[in-house]
């Protein structure tokens, strides 16, 4: 919960002790950027209605709450300015630790459902429902993501075959110098594993520096970290596969016709 200095030891006492300027109301923090573009301390208006607008303050904003998609005010100002809205929609319930949560549930639906169309569902429930959109477009952009990481990984072994082949005359006389395939095979590892380190390191300090606010609000970074050591990992294979493939179809390629056609 964030909510700007009043000097209350309660911050929702905010909602009852303000003045006739505008109302405090509390949102969601999602639901106060992406619905009423509002940051903590703005003000709106709302068509009352008995006419004329009713002036609101953000005055406080949840995190990962389950309120996404309403406004809290306090029920005096509710039956104030909204004498029309009567009854409850619905109510928290809070149990005590270890209860038998889907006993309390079945018992309080068995009781006031007929009648009154009692449903209970978990707080955890609820917001895995408003996570829902969210994770998908997450799996959307992971999808797009593993696309794009396929097709530059494609591109680096292309860039690195076609390297090691324009370079297979050099290749054949290293070992017309007496050079093994061995040594070939490792300088020609070495080099394409330095560059394809030095491109990993410059684009990992690019994403660092542009993700570097979530992981400062999220707090923690071994769980991004284990998936990215694995993908860089990853990236490191495909360049010295490439290059060993490479290496591999130049060394059987015939050394005296190389040598003939580039040197004589």
């Amino acid at each position: 919960q964030k909510t700007p200095a009043s000097g209350h030891a309660n911050p929702w006492r905010i909602l009852v002790d303000h003045d006739e300027q505008a109302i405090p109301i509390f949102a969601d923090a999602q639901t106060a950027d992406w619905v009423l573009h509002l940051s903590l301390g703005q003000t709106f208006r709302y068509p009352a209605a008995a006419g004329g607008h009713i002036a609101f303050r953000l005055s406080g904003l949840l995190r990962d709450s389950i309120f996404q998609n309403a406004l809290l005010i306090s029920e005096e100002d509710l039956r104030r300015y909204f004498s029309t809205q009567f009854g409850y929609a619905y109510f928290l319930i809070e149990t005590a630790p270890g209860a038998p949560l889907d006993t309390i549930a079945h018992r309080l639906e068995a009781v006031l459902g007929e009648r009154y169309g009692f449903t209970v569902r978990p707080t955890i429930e609820v917001l895995a429902q408003y996570h829902r959109v969210e994770n998908l477009y997450l799996q959307t952009f992971q999808m797009l993501g593993a696309f794009g990481l396929m097709l530059g990984a494609s591109g680096l072994a292309v860039v690195l075959l076609r390297n090691v082949y324009e370079r297979r005359a050099e290749l054949a006389l290293l070992r017309a110098f007496g050079y093994t395939a061995w040594m070939v095979t490792s300088l020609i590892l070495i080099e394409n594993g330095i560059l394809v380190i030095l491109g990993l390191g410059i684009g990992m300090i690019a994403a660092s520096i542009s993700v570097s606010p979530y992981l400062y609000m999220v707090g923690t970074l071994w769980a991004p970290a284990k998936q990215l050591i694995i993908l860089l990992a990853f990236l490191v294979l495909i360049g010295l596969a490439a290059g060993s493939a490479a290496v591999i179809r130049v060394l059987r390629l015939p050394l005296l016709a190389i040598l003939r056609r580039e040197y004589c």
